[in-house]
């Protein structure tokens, strides 16, 4: 009977022994993956292709002619400040360029006097609130006519 008894014991734990090679978890094959260098190489292709935020609300452009240029600037400035806001020029891209910040309840008005065109700005419920407006003001090759 110790050989019968030696035989169901093998069995039973060689039974046991490969269940629980089977039932066991595969080994990790390596070190996780570095996934730094595709992280890089995904944010520097978003910055390529998807363009900088614009900070301004509305983008107004004005195509005068060239020779009055400086007075459609000065124009848009007291615009601005009769709307009760504040305006500043900047001329680094060659043609002027005027950031207005307008109370958003004037800011329509605003942008139908500067253009002389309705607006498509919906006032918001904040009267407090502010439009910021960036107004580009193209000089034209055709200049106006004499008077």
């Amino acid at each position: 009977m110790t050989v019968k008894r030696i035989v169901v014991i093998f069995s039973v734990l060689l039974v046991s022994a490969a269940a629980f090679l089977r039932l066991r978890a595969p080994a990790p094959s390596g070190p996780a993956p570095n996934i730094e260098a595709l992280k890089d190489v995904l944010e520097r292709s978003a910055r390529a292709s998807l363009p900088a935020p614009d900070v301004t609300n509305e983008k107004l452009t004005i195509l005068v002619a060239k020779e009055a240029v400086a007075g459609e600037t000065e124009k848009i400035i007291r615009l601005a400040s009769e709307a009760g806001g504040t305006a500043f020029k900047s001329t680094t891209s060659g043609d002027p360029e005027v950031l207005a910040s307008i109370p958003a309840g004037q800011a329509a008005r605003f942008v139908e006097a500067a253009t002389g065109k309705a607006s498509p700005i919906i006032v918001p419920a904040d009267p407090a609130a502010k439009e910021l407006i960036d107004v580009e003001i193209m000089s034209s090759a055709i200049s106006s006519p004499a008077p």
